[in-house]
């Protein structure tokens, strides 16, 4: 799994002190010299302009955009707190952020 993942994404670590404790932890992030494939693939309630919260906000909000990587199509997923968001791709369980550097639209 690792080894299909650098190929795409960069795992980039994190330590910091939080109320005295020591974080530690890491996440992956998409490399940004490389691009995908994009569609607009809208989900049922997404075509009946509904919201996927009341509030908007949330985890794994599931957007309209899928991107193909690695063989197959993905949903781009945002999670959504105080008026901020980051989005991502989910590969091999591992949560991917992506922005729209690594999207190439295609018609």
């Amino acid at each position: 799994m690792t080894k299909k993942m650098e190929t795409i994404a960069e795992k980039r670590e994190y330590s910091f002190l939080n109320d005295g404790k020591r974080m530690i932890g890491a996440y992956w992030t998409m490399k940004s010299d490389v691009t995908f494939e994009a569609r607009e693939k809208l989900l049922p309630w997404q075509a009946r302009g509904l919201m996927y919260t009341s509030t908007g906000y949330g985890k794994k909000i599931p957007t309209s955009k899928q991107l193909f990587i690695l063989g197959r199509w993905r949903r781009v997923y945002c999670d959504v707190f105080s008026n901020s968001g980051v989005c991502y791709v989910i590969v091999d369980g591992q949560e991917i952020n992506v922005d729209d550097c690594n999207m190439e639209v295609t018609r």
